[in-house]
Order: structure tokens, then sequence, then C-alpha cells
């Protein structure tokens, strides 16, 4: 997540009319980080086809969207293209009814659920022709296969949060301490303060671990919520150190 990537492993075929056209051969994966292509297989269909397959794994990038965490959900998608024939030679249509996700991928991503595979072709259109003289602006065939991740579990979440909320419950305790006594004001102080740096450092590990530290996540929010009562509490201790100084009247203990 905090990469905003993930890893897939495809197997991929092909049914032409002709073994002149082989697309297997000529598809780019755009979103494609690091590939690992194997030989591009071909069986023989006794005439129903140019029948070609080859299996495809890799890291691909996803810009992971965790605002909602831990309730987001999430589309991931593989676009594949053709980069030699343009749309008029080679459109895509896909083998929806033999296509599926293998059932390990959900079994290993337990805190998810995960929908059926989906297939979408498209032609896309190119803003350029690439220097190409007398030819207008390029079209060519792209598929994309997508799954859609909604997640089930929130046990990461309360690992995430469980010390923030174990930092609050102890900033509140600071209303059992005397603010008539000096000494126990400093002591309420460096509590506080020992809350604060809490909740900064599990805020920095919270970023590590989900990413999108650009956006204000739920578990952000938390976070800043709690360093605003730590700090707003830091401030009520300084007031009523300063009444109480002044014999002026003050809560002890302030329930």
């Amino acid at each position: 997540l905090a990469r905003d990537t993930f890893g897939a492993v495809l197997w991929i075929w092909s049914l032409c009319p002709s073994a002149e056209i082989s697309p297997l051969q000529t598809i780019a994966l755009p979103t494609a980080n690091s590939l690992d292509a194997g030989e591009v297989g071909t069986i023989e269909t006794g005439g129903a086809g140019h029948y070609q397959y080859r299996r495809i794994q890799g890291t691909f990038r996803h810009d992971w969207d965790m605002r909602r965490y831990p309730f987001d959900r999430n589309r991931i998608v593989i676009p594949l293209d053709e980069t030699r024939y343009g749309a008029s030679v080679v459109v895509f249509e896909p083998d929806v009814e033999e296509s599926f996700l293998e059932p390990t991928a959900r079994r290993g991503l337990e805190e998810w659920h995960i929908s059926d595979l989906a297939l979408r072709t498209s032609v896309s259109e190119e803003p350029s022709s690439y220097g190409l003289p007398n030819v207008d602006a390029s079209r060519y065939a792209r598929l994309e296969a997508s799954v859609d991740l909604e997640r089930t579990q929130l046990l990461t979440f309360f690992k995430l949060t469980a010390g923030v909320f174990a930092a609050a419950l102890i900033a509140f305790l600071t209303f059992f301490y005397d603010p008539r006594d000096r000494a126990g004001f400093s002591g309420r102080l460096g509590l506080l303060v020992g809350t604060l740096f809490a909740v900064l450092i599990s805020l920095r590990t919270a970023d590590t671990t989900i990413g999108d530290a650009s956006r204000l996540t739920l578990v952000t929010e938390i976070h800043l919520i709690t360093l605003v009562v730590i700090v707003a509490l830091a401030l009520l201790a300084l007031l009523e150190r300063r009444r109480a100084e002044n014999d002026l009247w003050v809560t002890y203990p302030n329930w």
C-alpha cells in the first residue's frame, strides 16, 4: 500500500484467424513497474484459429485511496495495449466465459472481499502520430482486466489506533493531578508531553503502514484530533495552575 503498487500473475491467451498477427508479442502493460514475461506458446487448434498463450508476472502501479480506511474500496485495473497494429487491423474481444480469478487469490487476501474478474475492451485515441507522415492520430486496441476490493476486517485498523486511544485515556488522567501542587503541575505537563510524542510516533507509523500520506485519512484524523485534545489539556493545566497561584477556586479531582 505504501508504495502504491500491487503484484499479479496473468495467464493471457489469444485466438486469431491466422498466424500473421500475434498480439501477445506486441502488447504492452503501461502501468507495470516490473515485468517477468514468459515465452509465447502456440497450440494447434485444427483449423479453429491461431491460438497462443503467455504467462506474465509483474508489479503494477495503483493509487490506493485510503481516505476511508478501514472502510475503503478500491478497483485495481491492469490495462493491456496493442502497440504495433492499429485498431483498423486488430481489436480485442474479451473471452468472458473462460476468464476467471484464481481462487487462491481470495484465500491469500482474507482481509478483503474480492469481486469476480471483469474485462472491458476499448480503443485508445493517441494524441500523436509519433512523427509518422500522412497519418492521423493513432488508434489502438486496449483491454482492461479489473477486480474490486472491499476491506472486511478491522484488525489492522485497531492495531494502528490502539496506541492513540491509550494515549488519550492517559492524557485525561491528568485531571486527577492537584493543580495547587507545584510538583504535581510539573508531573502533569510531563505526562502530557509523553503522550504527545507517543501520538506523533504512532502517526508516523500509520503513514508508513498504509501510505497515502498526502491525503487526510480517517486514521490521520484520529491522530490529529488526539493531538489537539492533548494540547487543549496542557492549556487547561496551565490555566488551572494560574488560578491556584492567585488563590482562585479550582476543581480537584476534576471528574
